[in-house]
This record gives C-alpha cells, sequence and structure tokens, in this order.
C-alpha cells in the first residue's frame, strides 16, 4: 500500500466514553451489585456537652487544686485527696467519651474500630446465637442497650452513643433469637450495681454521721486550750462564699504561716460585725487554740505528728477571739455551738434513706433473677 506523505490518519479516542460508562455504572450499578457497608453515625450531641465540661474539671485540678496542695510548709494531704477525686472523675469521662467505637457492618461481617481507626473486634454475624436489648428510662430519656451473644463472643452498644442505632439493631436481628432470660439478668445486674453504690454510700455517712457525733459532742476545757498573743497581720473583713455562707480569716504578723478559721455554726456564735469595727491591722489580738497544736506549732516543746504536718498544716480552728478590753468569741460560746447535732442528725437519717433504697434494689435485682430462672 503507498503511503501518503503528511500526518498520520487520527484514531478515535474513547477515553471520555469510558469515563462516563464507569461514572453510571458507579453511581447505578454498583450499588445493587455490592451494597456499600452499613457504618455507625455517632451522636455527638452529648459529647460537645459534657466532653469540655470534664476537660474543664481535669483544667482546674491541675491548675487550681494542685497548686494549693503545695502552696503551704509541708503538702497537704487533704488537697491532694480532694483534687485526686476530681481527677480521676474527670481522666475516667474524658477516657470515656474517646473510646466510642465505630461500626461496620459489611454483609454478614461485623467490624469494631476504636476512634483511632484500630480494628478491635471482628464478629461473623451467622454465629450470633441470641441478642438482648434493655431499656432505662431515666428523666424522659430513653437510652437503649443492644447486646448480642455468639458462641466465642459477645459486643454491646447503645442507643445514647449512635444516631442510626435503629438501623444497626435491624441489620443484626435476624441472625439471632431475642432472650428474655438475659434482658432480665442484664436489668438485673444493672439494679445490683447501682444499689450496691446507694448502700456503700449510706453506710458511710451513717459512720461519718457517728464520728461527726462523737467530734461534736466533747466540750473542750480550758485546760485543753492555749492562748497566742500577736499583732494582727491582715484586715478584718467578713468573707461570703459561693453559696452565701460567711466566715472570717485571721492572720498574725510573727505567725504567717498559719491561718485562725471561723466558720459556720462559730461564726454565728461571734461577734463579726463588732471585730471588723473595731480591729485593724497591727492590733493586738489574742487567739485561743487547742493546747496540743500551740505547744506543736507555736511553742515547739514536742515535734509535730504526721497529721500536724500534712493534714491542712496552716490551717487551725480557733476557740476564741479577744482583745485586752473585749472578746468577740468565747470558749462557752463555742462549746454551745460547735456540740449542735443538727449536722449527725441530717446525714445519719440520709443514710439511713440511701441503705434502704440501695437494699430495695438488690432485693428488687434477685427477684428478677429468680423469675426469669422460672420462665
Amino acid at each position: 500500500m503507498q503511503r501518503i506523505a503528511g500526518k498520520a490518519p487520527r484514531e478515535k479516542d474513547y477515553s471520555c466514553r469510558r469515563q462516563v460508562f464507569r461514572t453510571v455504572f458507579c453511581l447505578f450499578l454498583t450499588p445493587k451489585m455490592y451494597p456499600m457497608p452499613l457504618v455507625s453515625i455517632r451522636n455527638y450531641g452529648k459529647q460537645y456537652i459534657v466532653f469540655p465540661l470534664f476537660l474543664i474539671m481535669f483544667t482546674l485540678v491541675l491548675i487550681v487544686m494542685v497548686p494549693l496542695a503545695f502552696e503551704d510548709r509541708y503538702m497537704n494531704l487533704q488537697m491532694i485527696l480532694f483534687s485526686s477525686i476530681f481527677a480521676i472523675i474527670a481522666i475516667s469521662g474524658l477516657v470515656g467519651m474517646l473510646r466510642f467505637d465505630r461500626i461496620e457492618i459489611d454483609g454478614t461481617q461485623l467490624s469494631v474500630y476504636s476512634i483511632a481507626g484500630k480494628k478491635k473486634q471482628e464478629l461473623y454475624l451467622p454465629s450470633v446465637t441470641s441478642w438482648a436489648e434493655t431499656i432505662n428510662e431515666s428523666k424522659g430519656n430513653i437510652t437503649k442497650t443492644f447486646t448480642l451473644y455468639s458462641e466465642a463472643s459477645q459486643y454491646t452498644f447503645k442507643s445514647v452513643y449512635y444516631k442510626n442505632y435503629e438501623e444497626l439493631k435491624a441489620a443484626i436481628m435476624p441472625y439471632g433469637v431475642r432472650d428474655s432470660v438475659l434482658e432480665a439478668r442484664i436489668k438485673a445486674k444493672g439494679q445490683r450495681r447501682f444499689g450496691t453504690i446507694m448502700l456503700t454510700l449510706g453506710l458511710c455517712l451513717i459512720i461519718g454521721s457517728g464520728w461527726l457525733y462523737i467530734a461534736k459532742s466533747k466540750t473542750v476545757l480550758p485546760a485543753q486550750t492555749g492562748i497566742v498573743g500577736d499583732l494582727l497581720g491582715n484586715t478584718p473583713e467578713i468573707q461570703t462564699g459561693s453559696k452565701g455562707a460567711k466566715s472570717i480569716r485571721i492572720r498574725l504578723q510573727h505567725y504567717p504561716d498559719f491561718v485562725f478559721r471561723i466558720s459556720g455554726d462559730i461564726y454565728r456564735a461571734t461577734d463579726a460585725a463588732a471585730y471588723v469595727s473595731d480591729l485593724h491591722m497591727g492590733d493586738s489580738i489574742f487567739i485561743t487554740l487547742d493546747k496540743g497544736a500551740y505547744e506543736r506549732k507555736f511553742l515547739h516543746r514536742y515535734p509535730m505528728t504526721f497529721e500536724d504536718k500534712y493534714w491542712d498544716y496552716s490551717h487551725i480552728q480557733a476557740y476564741g477571739i479577744a482583745t485586752r478590753s473585749r472578746s468577740y468569741l468565747s470558749l462557752d460560746d463555742y462549746n454551745k455551738n460547735a456540740n449542735s447535732l443538727v449536722g449527725p442528725l441530717i446525714a445519719g437519717i440520709m443514710g439511713l434513706i440511701w441503705m434502704a433504697l440501695g437494699g430495695t434494689m438488690i432485693r428488687n435485682a434477685n427477684k428478677l433473677v429468680a423469675i426469669s430462672n422460672v420462665v
């Protein structure tokens, strides 16, 4: 064949047609032939509120409470214990919020991924033998908990964490049988756990009320006190707390490490208005306090105990406040108001109520398990 000089014959370009065909195939045909996996949709509504609260709590512990524990000459174990409780609550909340799983159902395979994308669990749906769903209602909010069981493993997820909870449940339900006995046992387990907590807290309140009663029923005798005289190291003022509770804090010029506190029932026995109006910084003042604390912390006759050093070292309870001409809090007034049994009585009654509620919940849980076993 004779070759003609010039441009080579142009070949037809089918790349555009192929791209159009692929697009149509992916949009219309592929989903029918290969269904997309069902993926859980997280419910971030409560997370956006609760997560910052836990974060703020943990930040306050680190920035405010922990430095307060080390501002005295000795470490304050009382503040360390208090801040540790808040830190544990905050860390537990943060870890719990970060443990939201991503559930993916692809055909007959259920895969569970962590928030970091790491696969945590894999379950073959035809191996599911049974499932159980419990419903808890509190203050108008309904929380559903779905648990599926196989011969080798189990997995639980809650409606409060996933927007498409019902869709996930519907995809799993055909592979197993609903087990009402398991549902009763799960519900009983939750009631028993909550009842045990209530019972324990009630017992702690009763023990605490007993200890408080013993502490408040003691009368402080003059022989059990000491008097320290010095110049007032701060301006007299009445401090008001966040809930309206009023108190007085007294510092001495030559003992700057210590703060004498007047609050609660003792504040009501103190002539606080006259104390604030009569005295100024630098005036002479006499503070009555516990004799043991006076001899160990002020006179240094005896070594300080572990409690003296590490259990609120700087704060000392004042039994009396006076100047050379006037008394603002006497030992008799202190004893009359410090021996009030209203606090221990309220704590004891609350402890009994909590113990009764906890015992009732545990008893109802045991009845629920017994009925389910009979059925």
